[in-house]
C-alpha cells in the first residue's frame, strides 16, 4: 500500500474545517472468493504489528503526526506532534496499548519528518 501527500490551495472561508475529514469509504474485493466490502480506512488495521521507537506515524481523517518516544509492558506512549482542529494547533502526549499500532500508518517523507522533528522538540521542552 502507498499513500502520497499533495500541496493544493488553502480554503478560505468564514468556516475553519479539517478537509481531510471529507472521505469515501473504500471498497475491498477479495478477487479469488468474489467477496468485497467497504470500509472507512480510519477503520481498517493496515499498520505495523510493533511500534518503532522513535518512528513516526500518521492517521488521515483528519491528518494527525505522532511520535512513538517508549514502548514498555504493552504500552507504548506517542506525542501528538501536529493535528490542526478549527484551525489551531493541538499537540499532547498520550499512552496507548501496543495492538492499535496497526491502525498508525509509518510515515516514510524526510521532509515531513524533518518539520514534525522541530515541532516535537518544543513539545519535549515545554513538558
Amino acid at each position: 500500500m502507498r499513500f502520497t501527500g499533495t500541496e493544493a490551495k488553502t480554503l478560505r472561508g468564514n468556516a475553519r474545517i479539517e478537509a481531510s475529514s471529507f472521505s469515501k469509504p473504500v471498497r475491498y474485493e477479495n478477487v479469488i472468493t468474489g467477496e468485497s466490502f467497504e470500509s472507512d480506512i480510519i477503520d481498517l488495521p493496515i499498520g505495523p504489528r510493533a511500534p518503532k521507537v522513535g518512528g513516526y506515524y500518521f492517521q488521515y481523517f483528519p491528518l494527525r503526526y505522532f511520535y512513538c518516544a517508549r514502548v514498555s509492558k504493552g504500552l507504548m506512549e506517542l506525542y501528538m506532534v501536529e493535528s490542526f482542529q478549527n484551525a489551531q494547533l493541538i499537540q499532547c502526549s498520550f499512552t496507548q496499548e501496543i495492538r492499535y499500532i496497526a491502525h498508525y500508518i509509518p510515515l516514510n517523507d524526510r521532509k515531513i519528518e524533518n518539520r514534525l522533528h522541530d515541532r516535537l522538540k518544543r513539545i519535549q521542552s515545554d513538558m
